[in-house]
């Protein structure tokens, strides 16, 4: 459950600044480009920054 409250707060952040920056000021489509780019990073970057960084331990 916890897997599924960070993805989905990572998702809508990545929505919103990814909607204002790529949809706002370039004009791009909500509708494929924003919503699968927001996919793709939100699922990259959980796996690779929250499940592989951060849960290093510190030396």
């Amino acid at each position: 459950m916890e897997h599924l409250k960070a993805m989905a707060i990572k998702g809508v952040m990545t929505l919103v600044v990814l909607w204002v920056i790529l949809g706002a000021i370039y004009g791009m489509s909500f509708w494929p480009m924003i919503l699968l780019t927001t996919i793709v990073l939100g699922i990259i970057s959980y796996f690779a920054g929250d499940l592989g960084i951060l849960r290093q331990p510190v030396i």
